[in-house]
C-alpha cells in the first residue's frame, strides 16, 4: 500500500487494497474447499477443488470487468499487488504440498 501511495497517491492505495482483497478471497476459497472436502475420496476432492478454481477465475474476470471503467483506483497497482500476492501464496502452497508426507495408496485390509 505504501508503494501504491508513492506511485499513484490515493488511487494507488485503493488499487493495492482491491488487488490484495481479490487475491485473499481467491486463496481463502481454496482453503475452505479443502476443509469441506477433507473426508471425501481424493478424486472427488480434486474434482471439487478444480471446479472451484474455474468458478474463482470466472468471478475474478467478472469483478475485473465490473471495475474496469471506474477511476478511483490505479490499475497498475491493482494488477501488480494481485499478481504478486497470488504468486507468493501459490509458491507457499507448493512448498507445503511438497513437504507433506502422505500415503499415495490406500492399503488393503488384512484378511483373517
Amino acid at each position: 500500500m505504501v508503494v501504491g501511495w508513492f506511485v499513484a497517491g490515493a488511487a494507488g492505495i485503493w488499487g493495492a487494497v482491491m488487488g490484495g482483497l481479490i487475491a485473499g478471497v481467491f486463496e481463502l476459497i481454496t482453503v475452505v474447499m479443502v476443509l469441506l472436502t477433507r473426508n471425501l475420496p481424493p478424486a472427488t476432492t480434486m474434482a471439487i477443488i478444480m471446479g472451484s478454481w474455474l468458478l474463482k477465475i470466472l468471478i475474478v474476470l467478472v469483478v475485473v470487468a465490473a471495475i474496469k471503467g471506474l477511476a478511483f483506483y490505479d490499475r497498475g497497482t491493482f494488477v501488480a499487488v494481485m499478481a504478486v500476492a497470488l504468486v507468493v501464496v501459490l509458491a507457499a502452497e507448493t512448498v507445503g504440498v511438497k513437504k507433506t508426507q502422505a500415503a499415495y495408496v490406500t492399503p488393503f485390509p488384512k484378511e483373517d
